[in-house]
């Protein structure tokens, strides 16, 4: 699946704006514009138009699971990791592991690339289970010309957890329902060493029973008038 025909599935225009305008008033498309709009517009790349479960092209027995792609904020995604890593209490040198779990088109992993590309030894790793969206992260990857990003294509359920390092950080912007979220996290404390120190940032955050019942502890809640700005951080 190219990028352009994964785009022509969806165009924005006016209208979206104008329709966000009428659901939640001037704010809502100010802060798109602000915060999705102009970052895809000044790196030359595609990462804000929202595609619904059924527009994603995933097939296989956890397609029923997936749910609509939405893109973050890039401050939420500046702001929550430069949180999530102080609270990994690091020593300097000590290797470490960002994963964004359930990628998209990248925005995640771009907002990365550009806060660590010049003090990072290690990967960014990113999860994507859609075909259509993993082709458009791709190419996004590319036209930036990353080069600490590495894209899973797959099943995070089939994800090899035991290649990261053991201080982690997920980030998740509710990429999954809680059939899903309960199958990854009984994974990661099944196969991560006891000892990891492991950080879930969770951006519109809808299943956080499943963390709290699997033994992860609130560190941060971000509130906000809507979703997209809204997230909590999780210690495991």
């Amino acid at each position: 699946m190219s990028e352009s025909s994964a785009d022509k599935m969806r165009k924005f225009g006016i209208r979206d704006l104008y329709n966000m305008y009428r659901s939640r008033g001037w704010k809502l498309p100010v802060m798109y514009i602000f915060e999705n709009l102009l970052y895809d517009f000044t790196r030359g790349v595609s990462t804000h138009q929202y595609l619904q479960p059924d527009e994603l092209q995933i097939v296989g027995p956890n397609a029923e699971h997936s749910v609509l792609y939405m893109s973050s904020w890039t401050r939420v995604i500046r702001k929550s990791t430069r949180q999530a890593v102080s609270a990994l209490r690091l020593l300097n040198g000590e290797p470490i592991s960002l994963v964004d779990v359930g990628s998209g088109k990248g925005k995640v992993l771009l907002v990365w690339e550009e806060m660590y590309k010049d003090r990072i030894k290690f990967p960014i790793l990113g999860i994507e289970f859609s075909p259509i969206l993993s082709a458009v992260c791709i190419a996004n990857l590319k036209k930036v010309n990353a080069q600490n990003s590495q894209l899973y294509e797959g099943d995070v359920l089939e994800f090899p957890l035991e290649t990261l390092n053991s201080n982690v950080v997920f980030y998740m912007y509710n990429p999954f329902d809680q059939v899903i979220m309960d199958k990854f996290l009984h994974k990661v404390k099944a196969v991560m060493p006891k000892d990891s120190n492991i950080i879930f940032i969770y951006n519109n955050s809808t299943h956080d029973e499943s963390l709290i019942n699997f033994g992860a502890t609130e560190i941060v809640n971000e509130k906000s008038w809507h979703p997209n700005g809204q997230y909590k951080i999780y210690r495991l």
